[in-house]
């Protein structure tokens, strides 16, 4: 521990350390309570696409079984019932025309969706990093002979600015007068 935080003058109120980053971090969350609802929807919906499967088997439904015996063919697909074929065994209702039960498309729809943005995530955090560490050393990263060298022309490469590398050309000394 820090010297600092243990000397302590006399009359003084003891020395408080600052909070760590996590603890500011949930500090500040509660602190919004707008920010803090967004932050449990979010998680609420990340758990109900993650336990699609448990989900799907409590209510007893695939999202990919046909029902037509819950749809009126004669009326276009309509479900039969009121709302749209909700009741106890289908708890959102039935899809027109096929049948299939909403909450289990719904709840696994959810789950690709997920995957699609943690794949985005995870694809643009890789290439980010790659093109900025490319713009960040240039060509020192590459094994050529040139590379370090004080005559090494990696201010100009790809990403600099024209002027940069105008600035670092080397100039023609001045002759003999």
């Amino acid at each position: 521990m820090s010297e600092a935080l243990l000397v302590q003058e006399a009359g003084a109120a003891p020395a408080v350390a600052p909070a760590s980053g996590a603890r500011l971090f949930w500090r500040r969350l509660r602190a919004q309570r707008a920010a803090f609802a967004a932050a449990l929807v979010v998680l609420l919906l990340v758990l109900v696409a993650l336990a699609a499967p448990l989900l799907t088997a409590l209510a007893g439904q695939d999202p990919n079984t046909y029902h037509p015996d819950l749809v009126d063919s004669a009326a276009g697909g309509v479900p039969i019932g009121p709302f749209g074929g909700i009741s106890a065994d289908h708890w959102l209702g039935v899809e027109p025309q096929t049948g299939r039960d909403l909450f289990a498309r719904i709840v696994y729809g959810a789950r690709v969706s997920l995957g699609v943005a943690l794949f985005a995530t995870v694809l643009q955090i890789t290439l980010g990093l790659v093109i900025g560490l490319t713009a960040a050393l240039g060509s020192r990263g590459s094994t050529s002979s040139s590379a370090g060298s004080p005559t090494s022309t990696w201010p100009c490469r790809s990403w600099s600015s024209p002027w940069r590398c105008w600035r670092s050309s080397p100039r023609p000394s001045p002759g003999p007068s």
